[in-house]
């Protein structure tokens, strides 16, 4: 069991968590518009993470982020987050992969754009309201 205070917000009777950045760095390397050099990755990277979080009692689920399946051209880059009631608790799925520890120039701007879809879509808040 893991206790994160810092991830969750009261505010008017509701909770708001952010789980994700807690577990897991969702920075995007890439700032510049493009990139004249293959990118390099020192291994391909399988990362899987799934937690779950109790709902406290009094409170019920008022929104969950929905969910996000990316993947950039070629599959270099693939990302999953999904967020789901199950049996009282919210179940956390993330899921990131690169393929290939060299991946062409041409890929940049996809695969910037899906780790900024991955990024934002993770500091979606999970919200409970009283019940």
């Amino acid at each position: 069991d893991l206790t994160i205070n810092q991830a969750v917000r009261e505010l008017d009777g509701k909770l708001f968590l952010d789980p994700i950045g807690f577990v897991t760095d969702l920075q995007v390397p890439f700032v510049k518009e493009s990139r004249e050099y293959s990118i390099f990755y020192d291994s391909k990277i399988s990362e899987n993470i799934i937690f779950k979080i109790e709902i406290p009692d009094g409170y019920k689920i008022e929104s969950l982020p929905e969910e996000l399946n990316i993947s950039t051209p070629e599959q270099y880059v693939n990302a999953s987050i999904s967020t789901k009631e199950m049996n009282g608790e919210i179940v956390i799925t993330y899921i990131k992969g690169v393929n290939q520890t060299i991946i062409p120039p041409q890929y940049y701007a996809a695969i910037k754009e899906a780790l900024s879809l991955q990024s934002a879509k993770a500091k979606e808040k999970i919200v409970l309201s009283k019940i």
